[in-house]
């Protein structure tokens, strides 16, 4: 039997079908983005061995959903990540919406305000599945206080995501994440500002 991935069972935006299958959009599925990588994962409500997180029909979801089929055209799509943003009512709506905002970001400090935000927002939900979220949040911050030449604060985000490591799965999505909190410190312990 092939093994095929499938997205994580603790994904922060839901799981669902293996990832070789075609995405198809219609009233009961959609496809929403990984949190760091433009691979499409397919969100399923027809997985109940696998829990939803995040309501496909939710007005906020759907628009930042809605905004992944414009992400090659950053001005379409956030038209619909800001929509989401002045539609989100509570914080899980919120750090949804501020994630997707951030995404589209060409200036690096307004992708830092959008992704402390989203970090804020993911803080601020007492549910346990969010904390899977945690490192892939802190491994954007980090990333941006690098690019910024902030590496102290880089070095806190860093260390911060990789000790939430705990809430990911042992597979692929978790290594990768991992890896990427680990090679960005290495990359920010070994300048000479430091």
């Amino acid at each position: 039997m092939q093994n095929i991935p499938v997205v994580p069972k603790n994904h922060p935006l839901g799981a669902g079908v293996p990832l070789n299958e075609k995405p198809r959009r219609h009233r009961q599925n959609i496809y929403l983005t990984h949190l760091n990588f433009s691979k499409r994962y397919f969100i399923s409500n027809r997985s109940p061995a696998i829990p939803m997180f995040f309501d496909p029909e939710n007005h906020v979801v759907k628009l930042c959903a809605e905004g992944i089929t414009f992400e090659g055209e950053p001005e379409k799509a956030r038209l619909y990540y800001q929509r989401a943003w002045d539609a989100a009512i509570n914080n899980e709506e919120r750090f949804v919406a501020a994630h997707y905002v951030a995404r589209i970001q060409a200036d690096v400090s307004a992708k830092l305000k959008w992704d402390q935000i989203a970090l804020h927002e993911a803080l601020s939900i007492e549910k346990e599945y969010v904390k899977a979220a945690y490192p892939s949040l802190y491994l954007n911050l980090g990333k941006c206080h690098e690019d910024l030449s902030d590496f102290g604060m880089a070095i806190w985000h860093y260390e911060q995501g990789l000790t939430h490591c705990g809430h990911l799965n042992d597979d692929g999505y978790s290594k990768m994440v991992k890896s990427g909190l680990e090679n960005g410190l290495k990359r920010v312990t070994s300048k000479p500002e430091i």
